[in-house]
């Protein structure tokens, strides 16, 4: 976790590059700093994540850390999700396909390049597994009205946010340092 002025942040966060790519196109080439993975047998693409920087790994995608990521296509905020797993295998559990059907409808493609915002928390040591889920959700759900507030849309693939009042003020805090990064 970095420091700034002597306080510990809420969340380390990575940025990357994804590129959806359809299957017959192009495979893709593995270079140090990048991942592909095919969703499933069915799916016309494939997703190469990228990091957006040399000194950032894909660690932050692979990591059973709690993690709050945004999706990004320019100024469009595409999807805000939660996962306690690596973000690879939540990519791979639909959304990926829910993106790909998006991008198809809005014409056809060789390839889209999204921002990926990952932003990875600590372990709560304190907490139940789903005490933890509840109040990165509670962020989550903040994070996803503060764009509805500033932005007027709610992110195109949003389906649901959960309402809660745990850690209410520590969750909008926390929200607003994740929408400052994003926007």
């Amino acid at each position: 976790m970095s420091e700034t002025n002597n306080e510990m942040n809420d969340f380390w966060n990575s940025n990357y590059l994804i590129s959806f790519i359809k299957e017959e196109v192009q495979r893709p080439i593995f270079k140090v700093g990048e991942t592909t993975l095919t969703p499933n047998a069915e799916s016309k693409y494939l997703i190469r994540i990228t990091s957006k920087s040399e000194e950032q790994y894909l660690s932050s995608l692979e990591s059973q850390q709690a993690k709050i990521f945004v999706i990004k296509s320019g100024s469009e905020y595409i999807y805000v999700g939660y996962a306690s797993d690596s973000i690879l295998t939540r990519l791979s559990k639909g959304l990926t396909d829910s993106l790909g059907n998006y991008f198809v409808k809005e014409g056809e493609f060789e390839s889209v390049e999204l921002d990926l915002y990952v932003f990875e928390f600590p372990l709560l040591v304190d907490y139940t597994k789903t005490e933890t889920r509840s109040y990165y959700q509670i962020i989550q759900s903040e994070l996803i009205y503060l764009i509805k507030s500033e932005t007027g849309k709610w992110p195109t693939l949003q389906k649901h946010i959960s309402v809660s009042s745990l850690n209410q003020e520590k969750a909008i805090k926390i929200a607003r340092e994740m929408f400052e990064k994003v926007k």
